[in-house]
């Protein structure tokens, strides 16, 4: 019976509820995700929203500091840790990812293979620009304090030079955000 039970509320989970909390429009929403967020991350800092649209799986391994911004059509996914600083934002359609398909094994099928998964931290004050991607999958990704990644980027690497702008596919060093530097 509980599997009965357990098996009934992990597809009302995928095919219901998560979409109820994602899809839900206007500040309604957003305090729904707030909540969604706040009770299953590890830790959820102070002014925090995540728009209409925005799809967060496997909260527990989710780190979010203060002042925190998600556009609209986002996904999150934190499959291993994920770590976001404080005043990061993060643009409309982007996709965040600490997981890949496995496909390192030509004799089994991509789709039955173990993810590959690893840790994504995303530092203070980090702009994600729309429709960009981060995913950590094939290795531990950080991305830098104060940097920005322009619109439609792919980042698969570590970014660690300070205030630099990159963009791209993959992502490459652009520019330094201030000219004194």
């Amino acid at each position: 019976m509980i599997k009965i039970l357990k098996k009934i509320l992990i597809f009302l989970y995928c095919n219901f509820i998560l979409e109820i909390i994602a899809l839900s429009p206007t500040v309604i929403g957003d305090k729904i995700r707030w909540l969604y967020i706040k009770v299953f991350a590890k830790r959820l800092g102070k002014n925090f929203v995540a728009h209409t649209g925005t799809f967060v799986y496997y909260p527990k391994n989710l780190s979010i500091g203060d002042n925190v911004s998600i556009n609209g059509n986002c996904i999150i996914q934190a499959l291993s840790s994920l770590r976001m600083g404080n005043d990061v934002m993060i643009a409309s359609n982007c996709n965040i990812m600490t997981s890949n398909h496995g496909f390192k094994n030509k004799h089994v099928p991509m789709n039955l293979q173990k993810n590959e998964t690893n840790e994504l931290i995303i530092n203070d004050d980090v702009w994600i620009g729309f429709g960009s991607v981060i995913n950590s999958g094939a290795r531990k990704v950080e991305i830098a304090k104060g940097v920005i990644i322009a619109s439609n980027s792919v980042v698969t690497k570590s970014i660690d030079i300070e205030y630099s702008i990159w963009g791209g596919v993959p992502a490459r060093f652009l520019k330094m955000r201030f000219d004194d530097e």
